[in-house]
């Protein structure tokens, strides 16, 4: 599944960001994933994960193999430490995914209401910026904000009247007229039948 636009931003910036920047980042949302029962490396992990988005870099950064966040998130069997510390793992988990969430809605908003600056280039030298909007993403988040008034209208109809006579016109068939009915291919029931409506 590929990334919206703003994601793939957020990621290309981060990426561009020296090491030294990305751990500052990822440190500085250590304390978000301050808990007692939780170890270093799952707080590694969940930090990366409100930063990254990804469980395979957010697993890279804490120096975990990828799988093992769904180990942490099973429960302990019998021991009532590791089944507490699964439930906070998962519940952190969801914080730090919500925590990713916000930082694309906030791209996504820069990019539709803020605009971003795209350089305009004379005989290959960059002379000045232009504000470019998203108009498609703009919309995506008033369809989300509001989809009572933005969301595309969609009218079904069914011809119900059809069905009844159908389910009518099956009650009344003997059990040997229903077997030869279900063994008819369809395309020798005519529609006048009012059989089915092709």
């Amino acid at each position: 599944m590929s990334q919206m636009p703003a994601a793939k931003e957020a990621v290309k910036r981060f990426e561009e960001l020296d090491t030294k920047t990305k751990g500052a980042l990822i440190r500085e949302n250590l304390r978000y994933f301050d808990n007692s029962i939780l170890t270093d490396q799952q707080r590694m992990f969940l930090a990366a994960l409100s930063e990254l988005g990804t469980i395979t870099k957010s697993a890279r950064v804490a120096g975990i193999s990828p799988g093992t966040p769904s180990g942490w998130r099973k429960y302990g069997g019998d021991d009532p430490e590791k089944q507490e510390r699964a439930q906070v793992f998962c519940e952190q988990e969801t914080i730090a995914k919500q925590m990713y969430i916000e930082r694309l809605e906030d791209a996504l908003d820069k990019r539709a209401v803020e605009g971003v600056d795209k350089p305009v280039f004379y005989q290959g030298k960059v002379v000045g910026y232009d504000k470019w909007y998203s108009d498609n993403l703009l919309m995506f988040k008033l369809k989300g904000e509001r989809p009572e008034k933005y969301r595309e209208v969609q009218e079904h109809r069914h011809n119900v009247s059809g069905s009844v006579e159908f389910i009518n016109r099956i009650a009344g068939l003997t059990e040997d007229e229903l077997r030869q009915l279900a063994n008819t291919p369809i395309k020798d029931v005519r529609q006048e039948d009012g059989i089915i409506d092709v």
